[in-house]
């Protein structure tokens, strides 16, 4: 009977959609990381300095970029079920001189369309609020992200084996043109 118990309760997990919040504040030269409105900016120092930063160099490989754009929108395409994200992002920005502020006004507004479409390679964007806010002649940064991720262990298991299939795939692809 317990085994039946564990057996559903799996099957559960599995199924139904669990839902992540995140968020990211950055007021005052201060960048906070919060899950479930848990400040992780402790646990994430520990980790900074257990961590050590080596980086290999492999110059036998050559990184080109057309490739991984191609290989991202065709990664696109065969992935079909991915999570679903509900997206608020509040920015508050001012440079001490207008005109400039202006202008960087039209240039972050234009990256809206960007970022949505950049998402949009991992998540089902249900609801995308964003919202830019410039503060005329005052020097002023406020970034706020409030994110809620829903996601089920299926999906991940499906979208990872796919995304590692497709990376290999492209890896050969990749040696086999240099």
């Amino acid at each position: 009977m317990l085994f039946i118990w564990i057996l559903c309760i799996l099957i559960l997990l599995f199924i139904i959609p669990i839902p992540i919040k995140i968020k990211v504040k950055y007021i005052d030269m201060k960048l906070d990381f919060y899950l479930y409105n848990i400040n992780l900016n402790n646990i994430l120092r520990h980790i900074k300095r257990k961590t050590k930063h080596i980086v290999e160099d492999k110059p036998d490989r050559v990184h080109n970029f057309g490739n991984s754009i191609k290989t991202f929108s065709t990664l696109r395409k065969k992935l079909k079920f991915k999570p679903v994200l509900k997206l608020k992002l509040d920015l508050i920005y001012g440079l001490d001189n207008a005109a400039y502020t202006a202008l960087l006004h039209g240039i972050i507004t234009s990256f809206y369309p960007m970022l949505v479409q950049f998402l949009s390679l991992f998540f089902k964007i249900s609801e995308n609020n964003i919202e830019a806010q410039p503060e005329f002649n005052k020097f002023i940064l406020k970034l706020e992200i409030d994110s809620i991720i829903f996601i089920n262990l299926a999906k991940v298991i499906y979208m990872s084996l796919i995304t590692y299939r497709h990376l290999k795939e492209s890896n050969k692809e990749n040696l086999a043109n240099t």
